[in-house]
């Protein structure tokens, strides 16, 4: 279990899943919270949602600080749950909303370089929509598509490419719940109760890869295998050479000196 958990009564660790996704901007926000928190603590996880945070805000902050002081908040919270569970339902258009595709690359972010136990989850409230193309090509152009000769789905109007990878959504978002092994499912429920399940599955595989690099102790080198260098042995500018060896060497020293020192000698004269 990673180190984003937190020790219940009973001294087991509960997993903490933060609430991604456009539910703060509907209509009775806390309550909503409230609700999905209480479905995951019915499965032993504990819930966090941005509006848990408690932020320093005074009474004369501008807009901007408010936005930026809740961006800071956001991040902090995630960064102490072990889970992103997102709600991908379309949001000012065909795509998730920005801020929960945001949070996912903030944890994706997390599982490269910081926690590789992490995870994100994904999940529409309403079962799924159609494919991302789909909902692009109606929405967005008005259904006034084509297929071009090199194969790719464009606008009629605008020649604008259109994603089509059979996927709900932009690639990189499915492909950060994927790396992470992360699913998507049609409902917050269906999803709440698949979170231990799949935190188990990702351990289950990390432990096997790490099997995997590890040699068998048979062909691990043992102490008796490694090789012990002769008592008669010693070393020299890095080479191993024998007594002989170097009494050879010094031999062929002394006699390349005096040959020098006869040769000075005789050009003297």
């Amino acid at each position: 279990m990673t180190k984003e958990t937190k020790e219940t009564e009973e001294g087991a660790p509960k997993i903490k899943v933060y609430l991604a996704g456009p539910d703060v901007f509907l209509p009775n926000p806390i309550q909503i919270g409230k609700d999905k928190k209480a479905i995951l603590a019915r499965h032993g996880i504990e819930g966090c949602f941005p509006f848990d945070n408690e932020l320093p805000l005074g009474k004369n902050q501008q807009p901007r600080e408010v936005a930026f002081a809740i961006a800071a908040g956001n991040e902090d919270m995630i960064s102490k749950c072990t889970v992103v569970l997102a709600n991908l339902m379309p949001w000012y258009g065909p795509g998730a909303d920005n801020g929960t595709s945001f949070e996912m690359g903030f944890m994706s972010a997390r599982a490269m370089f910081d926690d590789p136990d992490v995870l994100i989850i994904g999940y529409y409230p309403e079962g799924f929509p159609d494919l991302a193309s789909k909902r692009v090509a109606d929405m967005v152009y008005g259904g006034k598509v084509m297929t071009n000769s090199d194969g790719f789905l464009v606008s009629t109007e605008t020649g604008r490419s259109i994603e089509k990878f059979g996927l709900h959504d932009n690639l990189m978002l499915i492909g950060a719940i994927h790396k992470t092994g992360g699913k998507i499912y049609g409902s917050f429920e269906e999803a709440a109760a698949n979170i231990k399940n799949l935190l188990a599955a990702k351990q289950q595989e990390q432990s096997a890869q790490k099997e995997k690099l590890q040699l068998p102790r048979d062909l691990k080198p043992s102490p008796q295998d490694q090789p012990v260098p002769k008592k008669d042995e010693n070393t020299l500018w890095g080479y191993h050479l024998s007594k002989a060896s170097v009494v050879s060497a010094a031999t062929a020293v002394v006699g390349a000196v005096a040959a020098a020192g006869f040769y000075v000698g005789r050009q003297s004269r």
